[in-house]
């Protein structure tokens, strides 16, 4: 419906909002950034960063021990990199939104499928059952199978 969809839309935008300015406090980022569950030393964003300026200095990124993704990943993150903490938070706080309303749409769309299927609804097993069998399968208060 596009109330749902609307809804989703403005959640986004809301979350975007924060990251970003989670993002922009650096006591914030710092705390995040040392944190094992986020982030570890082999895929820490400060070696895409350590990376970039290596290759504005004209030295190979891959040389030493400080980068450890493909050329691609250096490659898309550098304009980032270079643009700035600000731009570089609301792009990756952007994407990250981006994502959560495709698997929305996704999930939503699976869910739609699913139930539009005979055999998944109670409408296509009372139809295989026969609406008179509906009342064997009902638990009653007791706990005991109608049909025993």
């Amino acid at each position: 419906s596009p109330y749902v969809e609307g809804g989703v839309l403005v959640a986004a935008a809301a979350a975007v909002c924060l990251r970003v300015l989670l993002l922009l406090s650096e006591s914030v980022r710092e705390a995040v950034s040392s944190r094992v569950e986020v982030s570890t030393p082999v895929s820490a964003f400060i070696r895409i960063r350590e990376g970039a300026f290596l290759w504005e200095q004209g030295a190979s990124p891959y040389v030493g021990d400080s980068l450890h993704r493909p050329p691609f990943v250096l490659f898309f993150f550098y304009p980032l990199v270079a643009a700035g903490d600000t731009v570089c938070a609301f792009a990756l706080a952007s994407l990250d939104a981006l994502v959560a309303v495709v698997l929305y749409r996704v999930a939503s769309e699976y869910i739609r499928s699913e139930e539009a299927r005979p055999s998944c609804s109670l409408r296509g097993k009372l139809a295989k059952y026969g609406v008179e069998d509906a009342e064997r399968w009902r638990v009653p208060e007791g706990g005991s199978m109608a049909g025993e």
